[in-house]
């Protein structure tokens, strides 16, 4: 067995703050303040698909479900595939599956009445989710433009 050799911490402190200050920084730059500016005007486009949704008639479980799957292609062939895209890629993938068994369901009584509560339901926590990352967003603009 070889005999493990001391190594000097003090040399090895001073090269790893050496590199770290070498390529870290204490403010945004002006690409990644603009990046964070192009977030926002995602939500607001997120935000709109929503209200679409929102506005479209569910009076049957066809156009509820061409709907939202106009709502989910939109929301997710986005472009840009910030985090809140990949959020509501993860969401949007979990609760689909949940959605098409509820339309599985045999012997729903009043499946309009349950269709509105669905969309409903849908919208509200959709749009949750899409505020959330939104209130979170601006704190992080609000603080970056105070600096």
């Amino acid at each position: 067995m070889k005999k493990l050799y001391d190594i000097n911490k003090d040399n090895i402190h001073d090269k790893l703050k050496d590199i770290l200050d070498k390529y870290s920084s204490k403010e945004l730059t002006n690409q990644e303040v603009q990046n964070l500016t192009n977030r926002d005007k995602n939500v607001k486009h997120y935000l709109s698909l929503l209200d679409k949704l929102k506005h479209s008639s569910a009076s049957s479980q066809e156009q509820f479900l061409n709907s939202l799957i106009e709502f989910m292609g939109n929301s997710l062939s986005k472009e840009s595939q910030d985090e809140l895209h990949q959020i509501l890629l993860i969401y949007l993938l979990t609760i689909a599956s949940y959605i098409i068994d509820f339309f599985n369901t045999q012997h729903l009584k009043d499946k309009k009445r349950h269709i509105k509560n669905l969309k409903k339901l849908f919208i509200e926590s959709t749009e949750n989710v899409i505020k959330t990352y939104e209130l979170q967003l601006l704190k992080t603009i609000e603080k970056v433009q105070k600096v």
